[in-house]
């Protein structure tokens, strides 16, 4: 049987990268089976890369969110720009995740042609 989501409800279900789990119900982050490194899925959809923990950083928890390289090239350098002056000047949590939904939503839609 699945993990529960530690989000919502819903059960962990395998997806086409092997060994990836995410929430069957809110499509949350990712997961891996107990003893397995965790690998997280670029959140633009249908891209198919992953990446896993780097030396010298904290390990990687249930749920993170990341955008691969070429995806983020295409979120504008100024909404970069600001995001990281921001996590710089140390703003609080909610102005950061304001800021990382915007970065998502240009991601996706430059990678959807919309932007």
């Amino acid at each position: 049987m699945a993990d529960p989501c530690p989000l919502c409800a819903g059960r962990f279900q395998h997806t086409q990268w092997a060994g990836v789990l995410s929430c069957d119900s809110c499509g949350a982050g990712s997961a891996q089976p107990a003893g397995e490194p965790l690998r997280v899925a670029c959140l633009v959809p249908f891209c198919r890369r992953t990446r896993g923990d780097h030396k010298g950083e904290e390990p990687m928890q249930s749920g993170a969110e990341w955008i691969c390289g070429e995806h983020w090239r295409a979120v504008p350098r100024r909404l970069k720009a600001i995001r990281r002056r921001a996590w710089r000047l140390g703003k609080d949590g909610a102005a950061l995740a304001r800021l990382w939904r915007a970065c998502k939503r240009a991601a996706i839609e430059a990678a959807g042609g919309i932007g």
